[in-house]
């Protein structure tokens, strides 16, 4: 699992990839890396396993890029998300997102935060 600052400089890199694409007016990058852990007990089962019925481990991780493109009488937004985090695949994310994209005539801006512009 990634931690908070690899996904941090991930979505950074990614970032800078995302608004370097022609067309792109705005872009956001959101990363996620998650593990899931259950163990099922059953301590009245008829398995002889000493309560552990179904141990599962699933991890998954990903991110995803939202762009805004101009043209039109609006804004044009689009959303694309991948699997894994290969920043050699962010330029076809953002191909993906800026063909998914829809006009919006009331869209202002994607939000602002405290680390950027």
């Amino acid at each position: 699992m990634k931690t908070t600052s690899q996904l941090k400089a991930f979505c950074e890199k990614a970032l800078a990839i995302a608004r370097s694409r022609k067309g792109v007016l705005e872009a956001e990058v959101y990363a996620s890396d998650n593990a899931y852990r259950v163990a099922r007990l059953c301590y009245s089962s008829h398995i002889p396993c000493n309560g552990l019925e179904e141990p599962k481990s699933v991890d998954f991780g990903g991110y995803s890029v939202r762009v805004v493109l101009g043209g039109g009488r609006g804004k044009r937004v689009g959303i694309a998300y991948e699997s894994g985090f290969d920043l050699a695949a962010v330029a076809a994310v953002v191909g993906r997102a800026s063909a998914n994209a829809v006009e919006d005539a009331e869209f202002a801006r994607l939000p602002r935060s405290e680390w950027g512009p």
